[in-house]
Order: structure tokens, then C-alpha cells, then sequence
């Protein structure tokens, strides 16, 4: 337990490190977007590297490619639309060209592992680079980036804590037995609590107090929910792969994915919510 609670220090103090001085400077933030991706794709490629065939490392570190792209574009005045749409049709190409280069290199027979590998790219990829096109081409995308990093520990530390006092009933046994559905409860209600109030002041300049408090209301309810989902499916890659932890780079959390599997569903939902909130506000 202390080691666990002195790594969770240093990992906030490091996290802090790199993402407060991104409101002024939003290159730090993106540095750590970058870390999270080349750390994480090693951690996927290795979970399922027992499986024969296995992916392809270098495939899944190519997404670093469109984190990179990210600030150029902003740089360029590209719309946000035109932005999104560059990045998704190159991270479908990228997932094309595995499976094409595999193909071509290995016979059908590696088929299975370009497949996995392909899957991999866009479940790490995508998400991160939602982060970056939030620091990058938001006007708040900051206060965006920060709500779609940490409010699944938000969510997390609720459902925890619920589900502790109050768990009884599993919600999904087959996948994670400790999760309860007071668990998942807590963690809708402890969003709502911790994040309405940073929404609302997020969206003072909605035309009216009920867009306004639609708005601080469900999103934090979808954040949870997104969250939970994460966690669940990290959850359920790690049992197909006969793993407890994705990685021990951070002793008593596991590894990097350990720690920001439920960021891969809620980064690309505050991305959805900024385009939502922008265009609603206007």
C-alpha cells in the first residue's frame, strides 16, 4: 500500500508537471500525449504477443505520426472540421496500409496479427489525438483536454468509494468481478457532483440557464459512463490476453494503459462535447 500511494504521488505530480503549464503552452500537454502513446502501444503489442501470430509494434506506434501532424494543421488556420475529417481519413489509411504492407510481406497467414494490430492503432490513436485537437484548435479545448483526462479518476475514485459501502449486486462478473452496480452508480453520481460545477462555469456564454444546465448536467453522466466503458474494456483485453496488469512501469497502478484505459473513451467524448458546446454557444 505505501508503495502504491507513493507511485500515485509522484505519477499526479508528474502529470501536473505536464498538464497545468498547457494552458499557456499547449506543447507540454502534447508531450505527454506522445509518452502515453509510445509506452502504451509497447504494453498493447506485448499483451497480445502471445497470441500467434502476434501484432505489430511498429505498426501501433505509427498513430504517433498523427499526434505530431495535430499542431501543424492549427498552425496552417485549418478549420477544426477540415482538421478532424485530414486526421480520420489518414488514421484509416494507416490502418489500410498495415494490413496492405502485412499482406504483402507475410502471406493471408499474418492476416489475424495485421488485423489486431490495425484495431490496436485506432483504439490508442484516435482518442490521444482527440487531445491534441482539443489543446490545439479550441478556443477552451484546455479546460476540454483537462475534463476528458481526469474525470475518469474522478469517476473512478466515486465508484471505488460506492462501491466499497455499498456493493453488493455485480454488474459485469465476467469481465471485472469486483464492479458493481453500486460502484457504477457512485461513479455517475460523484461526476455529477465534482464536474457540474466546473461546466457551468465552462458554459457561461450559453444563450440560456437551461442550455446551460443541460449542458453541466449530462456531460459529466456521459464522461461516467464512458469511463466505466473504458475500464470494462481494458478489462476484458486483459483477460483475453491471461494479464492482470498491462505493465509494472508504475509500481502498485500496473502500467501506462493501467492508468489511461478509461481516457481512451472520454478524451474522444470531450472532443464530441466541444463540437456540441461550440456550436451550441454560437
Amino acid at each position: 500500500m505505501r508503495q502504491r500511494v507513493l507511485t500515485g504521488v509522484v505519477f499526479a505530480l508528474v502529470m501536473a508537471a505536464l498538464v497545468l503549464p498547457g494552458y499557456w503552452w499547449p506543447y507540454l500537454p502534447l508531450m505527454l500525449l506522445l509518452l502515453v502513446h509510445w509506452l502504451a502501444s509497447a504494453e498493447l503489442a506485448a499483451a497480445f504477443a502471445g497470441q500467434s501470430p502476434g501484432p505489430s509494434r511498429l505498426a501501433v506506434h505509427s498513430g504517433l505520426i498523427l499526434l505530431l501532424i495535430v499542431p501543424l494543421l492549427a498552425a496552417a488556420g485549418l478549420p477544426v472540421s477540415h482538421a478532424i475529417s485530414l486526421l480520420s481519413g489518414l488514421l484509416w489509411l494507416l490502418m489500410l496500409l498495415i494490413l496492405i504492407v502485412s499482406l504483402i510481406r507475410s502471406g493471408p497467414d499474418q492476416l489475424p496479427a495485421a488485423l489486431v494490430g490495425a484495431a490496436l492503432l485506432a483504439y490508442l490513436t484516435l482518442p490521444l489525438t482527440a487531445g491534441a485537437v482539443l489543446l490545439f484548435q479550441f478556443e477552451q479545448g484546455w479546460v476540454w483536454f483537462v475534463i476528458g483526462l481526469f474525470s475518469p479518476w474522478v469517476s473512478d475514485v466515486a465508484a471505488f468509494f460506492a462501491g466499497s459501502l455499498f456493493g453488493r449486486r455485480k454488474i459485469v462478473p465476467r469481465i471485472s468481478p469486483k464492479k458493481t452496480v453500486a460502484g457504477f452508480v457512485g461513479g455517475l453520481a460523484g461526476s455529477v457532483v465534482l464536474l457540474t460545477p466546473l461546466l457551468l462555469w465552462l458554459s457561461a456564454d450559453a444563450r440560456s440557464a437551461w442550455l446551460r444546465w443541460t449542458i453541466a448536467l449530462i456531460a459529466p453522466l456521459l464522461l461516467s459512463v464512458a469511463a466505466q466503458f473504458g475500464d470494462w474494456l481494458a478489462s476484458g483485453i486483459k483477460r483475453c490476453c491471461g494479464l492482470k496488469d498491462f505493465g509494472h512501469l508504475l509500481p502498485g497502478h500496473g502500467g501506462v494503459m493501467d492508468r489511461f484505459d478509461s481516457a481512451l473513451l472520454t478524451l474522444p467524448f470531450a472532443l464530441v462535447l466541444a463540437v456540441a458546446y461550440n456550436f451550441l454557444i454560437s
